[in-house]
């Protein structure tokens, strides 16, 4: 027998268990708790019933057999403990029934003292209920807490996984032992009280002494301060308050996350003693004035936010690096924050942060779509089970977000709760809304924020609860007491005036929507954007080759989905035929990445600039969720270009530059335009800084001029607001800017484009036109073509028909026609989609066998992405390759084709992965494409080439070579044939 010093106090539970899934939910009646089920599976723990049974959800069952190994001293009591188990779980020991427990992220424990055999192998058998969208023993997905998961998975929402999430261990603890400690350090006082949970086990009271001890967390450990409280502890849990002061104490922040350690003990007399011992810091962090405060300093919380999805299971790292590298990828590239979303952080990772000074906000998977909380905007008809909001709902809110406070409630790293996420007005807002007391009960001494993005409009409600407050203070937007409930918000989904703000405008984005970003804040107290990103394409193809890398098997639900995306890019790519446009289909995903970093340096332009903004969560860390909105990939690999941009957009002191328009004509006016951020970084003062566009042949125009920094310093500034005549040669350019002293300024240079019209190849000839604009008119006339309406009566066998939106579309005659006519041998290019999307009626009259449909893609944070074939319709232009926002601005069109014919030649093509509007996430649409009918053929052309005529260089060429290209495919071999637009 071993002797009892060699005995451990804790036994890890982590070797071989077994899994079986019980899917007519019969195990408990018949008795799986007393024996393993003959067809059960080997796993190792912790691991989510999906890693071994793809695509199962309901009811599991886990075994595992195991010997007591730690200390067994008389009195002592044998605790089971789990990490967390997803989502119900029922614990027996040798076919005993110990507990259960329900709540999918946080710990618990049974005392398993007199169920276990002191010799010879135990049988622990745990039977998981993980929700589904049909009630199982009365639960359903929905009305338990869940993240976003699914059991129809879209990018944007979650896996619907469940099982034993962190590891199992016993824990020998003496008859009175502590359950709980939670330490509240006062940076101001250096006083550290200690509420302690003693459970007494026994059935009489218990005489013992309570110690209690604060030491430096790193480095020799030395205890500063230590004390003594006799007490006696009744039979059950009590609670008992201790206290000391740290003299000066060293306070925890973002560039010293100084810790301390505090140790408590219970000793009671031949009983054994028992401690726990946890880190905490001395720090203050609270909203003053409408701006975050860290230790009675301004700070602009510059955030991001992950659901801390990890590949093969789901919300469990089945890779540990992960945990750690999202926080190490934060903290390098400049974030001071991060927010943890729908859900609790990984305890190893919140540990982490406290480590290197990174604030977290935490949440718990209760605050989103709980009970059917839906938020104000649609993932699509169905995907979300709805069901009654019940108090059984609210029960689960309380418990869920209470036990993630106590949980990680020492951490100095959290600086606040979040209560909700994107909630409408209704049930589960008002639960939130009167949680509080209940919170400030476990803890009042971090901010608490209510509902991130403000979905609700009941702006007479606060945002904020600083430390110690019982109220939801107005501090952000428009809030104020006794106003109105706002019932609608503009383009975006906040409600308009709200203080916690999340905005997703269409990309590229309008000048109008740069502005309104720009101006959040300006005419009411500040705005916290809590929300805001462009993202690009998700990965499929890397993502699928690091699935195989790391030996995970293929039908696991997220690499399966993973792979049939990439599978089905391949496959479109060769069959549009764009080998020629990059070596490889990949080169389309790491291009879209490295564009994608550019729009978010356009994004940091934006909120940098405004000064009544005081903090940014940027959209997303990663690519969770199996879509594109990271800054990095799923499998935890930096996008192209996105670590710099990053960097560059949180340094202290950068410029934000801006040009208009960012694909300029040669000759034509110019505007540029700095704005200098400053996180504090620049003292009061004036300094001198200079400013230059550089182009193809130097220096075109540079002007001085002077920052003044007020005091008290703002976060932006504005310095330069000029427009010129730019004179210069097409290419590109680069506006840059030059602070001369005083700081090292970032973000100095923002390259634009410069096209002149004057060098282009010249048009001809002549043109009918059905449904073009006057000014379009104009245009055509102006640039040498002949224009002749649409009309009935003689008409030459070759000619360019130039379609737009005509107001007789619904003209039967008209369409008979035009189709004749194209099948005699005219060119036909349809230069409007507007004219076909979701007009059936219209996309008829398309001389295709399969005819499709016009569709409209919501780009905005999802976004397809636009990629030019090698084809003479792009001469001249950016390309081939996709079409760069910056280049093409709102050229770039929402409508596509989808589902036709394989066009005999693919001009301009889209392409989807990761999309949350599409069922399965990926999808390829035409946006150009040519097709033969008869003896003519057609365009169909769907970029916003018309209403953009001389307001963007790209949309004239674009229009001037699909006519000529046009003109050379009607005309060619015809050379008896006169061009209509000579006669």
């Amino acid at each position: 027998m071993k002797n009892m010093k060699d005995q451990p106090e804790i036994q890890q539970l982590d070797k071989v268990w077994k899994l079986a899934c019980d899917p007519e939910n019969r195990g408990r009646g018949d008795r799986w708790f007393e024996r393993v089920q003959p067809d059960a599976v080997d796993v190792a723990v912790p691991c989510v019933i999906q890693e071994a049974f793809p695509g199962y959800h309901g009811v599991a069952w886990y075994w595992h057999s195991f010997a007591v190994a730690c200390r067994r001293q008389p009195g002592y009591r044998l605790l089971i403990r789990f990490g967390a188990v997803d989502y119900l779980a029922d614990v027996w020991i040798n076919g005993t029934h110990a507990g259960t427990f329900e709540g999918g992220e946080t710990p618990f424990a049974f005392d398993i003292t007199d169920l276990v055999c002191a010799e010879g192998v135990n049988l622990l058998a745990v039977r998981v209920l993980n929700p589904t969208d049909t009630p199982i023993d009365g639960y359903t997905l929905a009305q338990t807490p869940h993240y976003n998961k699914v059991m129809k998975p879209f990018p944007g929402s979650s896996f619907n996984s469940g099982g034993i999430l962190y590891p199992v261990e016993l824990r020998s603890v003496p008859a009175v032992y502590l359950a709980d400690v939670f330490m509240r350090p006062d940076s101001k006082t250096g006083a550290v009280a200690a509420s302690v949970a003693v459970r007494n086990r026994g059935t009489a009271p218990a005489k013992g002494v309570l110690s209690f001890t604060v030491a430096i967390a790193g480095g020799t450990g030395d205890v500063v301060r230590a004390g003594e409280l006799a007490a006696e502890f009744p039979p059950g849990d009590s609670s008992v308050e201790l206290s000391l002061t740290v003299p000066q104490p060293r306070l925890w922040s973002i560039d010293d996350p100084f810790l301390y350690r505090g140790t408590v003990s219970v000793e009671v007399p031949d009983a054994g003693r028992h401690q726990q011992s946890v880190r905490f810091g001395f720090r203050d962090v609270r909203v003053v004035g409408g701006y975050f405060h860290l230790n009675g300093k301004r700070i602009f919380l510059k955030s991001t936010h992950t659901g801390n999805h990890m590949p093969i299971g789901q919300h469990r790292a089945a890779l540990p690096d992960h945990v750690r590298r999202d926080m190490i990828n934060a903290k390098a590239s400049g974030f001071n924050a991060v927010r943890i979303c729908v859900s609790a952080g990984f305890p190893e990772q919140l540990d982490f942060c406290d480590e290197i000074g990174l604030l977290i906000v935490e949440e718990s998977t209760a605050n989103w779509f709980l009970g059917g909380s839906a938020g104000g905007y649609s993932y699509g008809k169905g995907l979300w089970f709805e069901p009654p909001f019940t108090e059984k709902v609210e029960e689960r809110y309380d418990h869920n977000f209470s036990q993630v406070i106590r949980r990680d409630r020492n951490h100095p790293s959290i600086i606040a709760w979040q209560l909700l996420n994107e909630t409408e007005d209704g049930p589960m807002f008002e639960r939130a809304r009167r949680f509080l007391p209940a919170l400030r009960k476990l803890d009042p001494t971090r901010l608490v924020l209510l509902s991130s993005g403000r979905f609700d409009g009941r702006f007479s409600i606060g945002s904020v609860s600083n430390p110690g407050s019982g109220e939801w203070e107005h501090v952000w937007g428009v809030e104020a007491p006794d106003l109105p409930k706002v019932e609608a918000g503009l383009d975006h989904p906040s409600k308009e005036g709200a203080g916690d703000f999340h905005i997703y405008p269409p990309v590229p984005h309008s000048d109008a929507t740069m502005a309104y970003i720009r101006s959040l804040g300006k005419d009411t107290k500040p705005v916290f954007l809590s929300e805001y990103g462009v993202g690009n394409l998700f990965d499929v193809a890397s993502e699928w080759r690091h699935f195989e890398q790391a030996g995970a098997r293929p039908d696991l639900e997220d690499a399966a989905w993973v792979r049939e995306q990439a599978q089905a890019l391949y496959a479109d790519w060769k069959r549009l035929g764009l080998d020629d446009v990059y070596p490889f289909p990949e080169d389309l995903l790491r291009e879209s990445q490295r564009l994608g970093a550019r729009q978010r340096t356009l994004g940091f332009n934006l909120v940098r600039s405004n000064p009544k903004l005081c903090g940014y969560n940027v959209t997303g860390m990663l690519d969770h969720a199996m879509c594109g909105e990271g800054l990095w990939k799923f499998w935890r690999d930096w996008k192209p270009g996105t670590f710099d941009a990053v960097c560059d957009g949180w340094s202290p002191l950068r410029w934000c530059l801006f040009a208009d328009p960012m694909h300029a004509y040669a000759g034509r006016e110019v505007t540029v335009e700095a704005v200098l951020a400053s996180e504090d970084a620049l003292k009061p003062g004036e300094y001198p800084a200079r400013f230059r566009v550089f182009g193809p042949e130097g220096c075109v125009w540079e002007k001085k001029a002077t920052v003044v920094m007020p005091d008290p310093p703002e976060l932006a500034v504005p310095v330069l607001r000029a427009t010129f005549v730019l004179k210069g040669p097409p290419g590109r350019y680069v506006f840059e800017a030059n602070l001369e002293r005083g700081g090292a300024a970032t973000g100095g240079a923002l390259v634009f484009h410069v096209s002149n019209p004057a060098g282009w190849p010249k048009v001809s000839g002549g043109a009918t036109l059905w449904g073009i604009g006057k000014s379009a008119e104009e245009w055509l006339v102006k640039r040498g073509l002949k224009c002749r309406p649409f009309k009935v009566g003689a008409a030459p066998a070759k000619e360019i028909i130039l379609v737009g939106l005509p107001m007789d579309a619904g003209d039967v005659e008209r369409w008979k026609l035009l189709k004749a006519r194209m099948k005699g041998g005219a060119s036909v290019l349809f230069l409007d989609a507007k004219l076909f999307r979701d007009n059936a009626a219209a996309m008829e009259w398309l001389p295709l066998k399969k005819k499709g449909v016009c569709t409209t893609v919501t780009d905005h944070l999802y976004h397809k992405e636009c990629v030019a074939n090698r084809h003479p319709v792009f001469d001249g232009l950016q390309g081939p390759g996709v079409m760069d926002m910056d280049y093409y601005g709102q050229v770039i069109p929402h409508e596509v084709f989808i589902d036709q014919d394989t066009p005999g030649e693919t001009i301009c093509a889209g392409f989807n992965t990761g999309y949350f509007a599409v069922p399965r996430g990926y999808r390829a649409s035409l946006l150009i494409a040519r097709y033969r009918a008869g003896q003519g053929s057609f365009i169909l052309s769907s970029p916003y080439i018309l209403e953009n005529l001389d307001k963007n260089p790209a949309a004239d060429r674009l229009l001037l070579n699909m006519i000529r290209y046009s003109r050379q495919r009607t005309y060619a071999g015809a050379s008896n044939h006169r061009d209509p637009g000579t006669r």
